[in-house]
């Protein structure tokens, strides 16, 4: 039941963001993200969903970096090689990540934060 929940709750998170403004109350957490993007774990009918929207958000992320980055270039935070990492790579090293971290910690930080500090461990720029 718990899962139903945690899927019904984020279904209805983008539809908030769009009439509300952006703060912390819209984002998605660190410890949200890692249920989203366990989705191996997940009842079968959720496992699809869950995995949209997960590689969804990373997805994203990227697409946020990239135009950040070329923003302001000397502000990269991780260098990821020229031939990219496929998303499942990306999840596994958020999820690597986000499970050494305690889940009070995960509740009150940004999933976008966990996964930059993670990228940047794993693709430093040089």
């Amino acid at each position: 039941m718990k899962y139903i929940a945690l899927i019904v709750g984020v279904f209805m998170l983008p539809i908030g963001s769009f009439s509300e403004k952006a703060n912390a109350q819209t984002q998605i957490s660190a410890d949200m993200l890692r249920a989203i993007c366990n989705y191996p774990n997940l009842p079968q009918q959720h496992r699809a969903n869950a995995k949209q929207m997960c590689h969804g958000h990373l997805r994203g992320f990227f697409d946020y970096h990239n135009v950040i980055s070329v923003l302001n270039k000397p502000a990269r935070i991780f260098c990821l090689p020229k031939s990219g990492i496929p998303l499942g790579k990306t999840r596994a090293i958020y999820m690597q990540d986000a499970n050494q971290k305690s889940k009070d910690e995960l509740t009150r930080t940004p999933a976008g934060f966990v996964l930059m500090m993670a990228l940047a461990a794993q693709y430093p720029c040089r």
